[in-house]
């Protein structure tokens, strides 16, 4: 099926379930996803996300990892065909806390509002991009 799409535009958000893997093995894999994706849509726009928060405030490790993670795949962004896309202050308050009413299990946006606040971040993007 995938030989039968050209997509303009590609969002990738991948890597918050590695934790148990090492950051570098983490950003190695989604070097190569990226790069896997370019080859095959070479034409297409990549958004790529900021690995999203995780646990309910900055003192989750997991969230420590990600941040390192986070550092590192920032660098495969372009500004032209690969653009960083980093909403997630937009999933936390003002001082840090992810609420269970944003992601219920301090990982997944599951819900209306947090899916909601995933799409009104990306609406930009979309209205820039799309067709």
């Amino acid at each position: 099926i995938l030989e039968l799409v050209k997509p303009q535009l590609v969002t990738i958000m991948i890597g918050t379930n590695n934790h148990r893997n090492s950051p570098e093995a983490t950003v190695a894999g989604i070097k190569l996803i990226v790069e896997k994706v370019r080859a095959r849509y070479p034409e297409a726009k990549i958004l790529l996300y900021a690995i999203f928060p995780r646990g309910a405030d900055n003192k989750d490790w997991r969230r420590a990892v990600n941040e390192k993670v986070n550092a590192e795949i920032v660098k495969f962004c372009d500004g032209d065909k690969v653009e960083w896309v980093d909403i997630r202050k937009n999933f936390l308050t003002a001082d840090g806390i992810l609420e269970k009413s944003v992601m219920p299990d301090l990982l997944h946006p599951r819900n209306y509002k947090g899916y909601s606040i995933w799409g009104e971040s990306l609406k930009p993007y979309f209205e820039k991009y799309g067709k």
